[in-house]
């Protein structure tokens, strides 16, 4: 996972898994985009300063989210993000 921030401001974590779904070969990628609106709702979830970095701060609580992934965490919280996904067939 990789997180950073779109032209737009908008904060993306972004992924890949070249053995999706256990197929090697199969390729899965995703981005996930929280928008500035709701940062302050993410940094109440992190636990961290209204002046914090957002970007910083999911890093430093990766070990919180990713146990449950992050759409996941993120529905838990109640902070509204956009999910794109592509699949890629193993030829």
């Amino acid at each position: 996972m990789w997180v950073d921030y779109t032209d737009a401001g908008a904060l993306r974590f972004s992924g890949q898994d070249l053995a999706a779904f256990g197929q090697p070969g199969y390729e899965y990628e995703y981005i996930i985009k929280v928008e500035p609106g709701q940062f302050e709702a993410l940094r109440h979830a992190l636990g961290v300063s209204a002046d914090a970095d957002v970007a910083d701060a999911i890093c430093a609580h990766v070990g919180d989210i990713m146990p449950a992934g992050e759409t996941t965490w993120l529905d838990s919280h109640g902070i509204v993000h956009l999910v794109e996904t592509w699949h890629h067939p193993p030829d």
